[in-house]
């Protein structure tokens, strides 16, 4: 049916996530789509937030500033929803969950060095 009650046919959404199908997800700058990512953190401004994925930029670390709209946890993107509806905005970065410590040291290092 194409009225977004089932699936379509090669749908990537976990079986039984019968939901209303996604807008086609977006590829994040240096993060697939879909992949497993940890949000570094809410930074105050937005030029900092440019600074930090620039640090991890250097450090070859693949970083990104939006949410995974096809990440495959059905709660997470609950979770996503519900921050985007009530307009919690903010300077979000997220990173691969497997290089997260591998991130806070590439910051924790910049801000030894007075970066």
């Amino acid at each position: 049916m194409e009225d977004g009650s089932w699936p379509a046919a090669g749908d990537p959404r976990p079986e039984g996530d019968h939901g209303p199908p996604e807008r086609e997800p977006e590829q994040s700058a240096g993060l697939p789509v879909g992949s497993a990512r940890r949000r570094l953190g809410n930074f105050r401004t937005a030029e900092l937030a440019s600074r930090v994925q620039e640090i991890l930029a250097e450090a070859g670390i693949p970083s990104s500033r939006e949410p995974d709209r096809g990440r495959p946890e059905r709660w997470g993107r609950f979770l996503d929803w519900i921050v985007h509806m009530t307009g919690a905005g903010g300077n979000r970065v997220w990173v691969p969950r497997d290089r997260f410590r591998e991130a806070l040291r590439a910051l924790t290092q910049a801000r030894r060095q007075g970066r």
